[in-house]
């Protein structure tokens, strides 16, 4: 459905330690360990760059990135938004109300921009991992 133009999520749920970051995200700087993520994007853009003909149809990638931490929305990619609300309206659907996005012209500036909200996640030590996300 995705490449068809529907929105799309990927969650994770569950104990802390379990690998749900490392899954998602994989290593940042190995495209063998990549995670879930980081191969969605890739495929996202093998699909664009595949398409028949550039004349039939015309593809616009936006990324998003927020954090939910004690029950508060947080804009990762604009740090300055911070409780944000769930919206849903005709027109959008269901949307994060002031959550920016960015338009992403290949799986390199997807990347940057994760990795540039990565370093605004909320994150503790725990007894099972030392920076264990919070959100």
């Amino acid at each position: 459905s995705l490449l068809d133009g529907f929105n799309a999520s990927i969650i994770a749920y569950g104990q802390t330690g379990a690998g749900k970051t490392y899954t998602m995200e994989g290593d940042p700087h190995s495209l063998r360990h990549a995670g879930l993520i980081p191969r969605a994007i890739a495929d996202v853009f093998a699909h664009i760059e595949a398409a028949d003909s550039p004349s039939h149809r015309r593809f616009l990638v936006r990324a998003a990135y927020l954090q939910i931490y004690n029950d508060s929305i947080s804009d990762l990619l604009k740090p300055e938004r911070a409780g944000l609300a769930i919206r849903e309206d005709k027109r959008r659907g269901v949307h994060v109300e002031g959550l920016s996005e960015w338009v992403a012209r290949s799986p390199s500036e997807v990347r940057a921009l994760l990795l540039r909200g990565a370093e605004l996640r909320a994150t503790a030590a725990t007894s099972v991992n030392e920076v264990s996300s919070r959100s």
